[in-house]
């Protein structure tokens, strides 16, 4: 099944309505993860795309039970916030959700630390690094 992304800047309720107007007309509700970055915008897109799911790009980790509350699907989590407490990912899964993990290089090292912590999704900005250190692991 393909998903489409939509990493949204923007808040507020009519904005919120907007986008769930053009993606229910679209009729691609089921293949849309909403990217949110307050449990109320959470909450917001949880109400309006109720067949959506929603991925919580937290400011840290204190914040996982608070977005969990509202629904999200998974959680992004900084592989710097892992390196200084590793327990932060078993708190994403007790609170019922699944991670993401961000890095950044995507790099062989880099690669290699994030798949420790068993990630459902990993996002760094170079795709391609990420694809061949992937493939160097066999994975």
């Amino acid at each position: 099944m393909r998903f489409y992304f939509l990493d949204l800047k923007e808040r507020g309720f009519d904005f919120a309505e907007r986008v769930a107007n053009e993606v229910k007309s679209a009729k691609a509700e089921h293949h849309v993860v909403v990217g949110v970055r307050t449990p109320q915008q959470s909450a917001e897109f949880g109400a309006l795309l109720p067949n959506s799911r929603r991925l919580a790009f937290i400011r840290s980790p204190e914040y996982i039970s608070e977005f969990a509350d509202t629904g999200v699907y998974i959680i992004r989590l900084w592989l710097r916030w892992l390196k200084a407490d590793p327990t932060v990912v078993e708190k994403v899964h007790l609170a019922g959700t699944k991670i993401m993990i961000n890095g950044k290089y995507g790099n062989l090292e880099e690669t290699r630390i994030i798949l420790k912590f068993n990630p459902d999704w990993i996002l760094v900005d170079d795709v391609v690094q990420l694809k061949h250190s992937l493939e160097k692991l066999n994975i």
